[in-house]
């Protein structure tokens, strides 16, 4: 055609978003022990109304739909299935599989927090 070709650039939004993908497992470790450590804050969304309630049970919602997103929706939006994306794209299949999990994990182990052990001011831990 004649046009000369510049490549693809520099693609900042693909690196942004594999850094992104490669931190959020991290942070959602991070995350499971400051909800360990203050878990008396945690429990207390217990006794804080419909607002505390909403805090607690919003993210399990919203990491079971970024679950499905993953697994469900991005292989039927043209994306390749996700068996094929960890046979030729190893990394970017288990970023997102390890993802989708750690933030169901962590959302599950914050209600985990919040429905057990004592509720009371009593407790141990601020």
């Amino acid at each position: 055609m004649g046009i000369d070709y510049d490549g693809d650039g520099l693609r900042w939004s693909r690196k942004v978003l594999f850094i992104a993908m490669v931190l959020l497992p991290m942070v959602f470790g991070v995350s499971m022990i400051w909800a360990w450590f203050r878990r008396t804050k945690v429990r207390a969304k217990l006794n804080s109304g419909i607002v505390g309630l909403f805090s607690l049970w919003c993210p399990l919602l919203a990491m079971l739909i970024a679950a499905w997103i993953v697994f469900t929706l991005l292989p039927k939006l043209g994306g390749p299935p996700l068996a094929t994306t960890l046979l030729f794209q190893p990394d970017i299949g288990l970023l997102l599989i390890a993802t989708a999990v750690t933030g169901v994990l962590w959302a599950v182990f914050r209600l985990g927090v919040a429905y057990t052990g004592s509720r009371g001011s009593s407790a141990v831990q601020d």
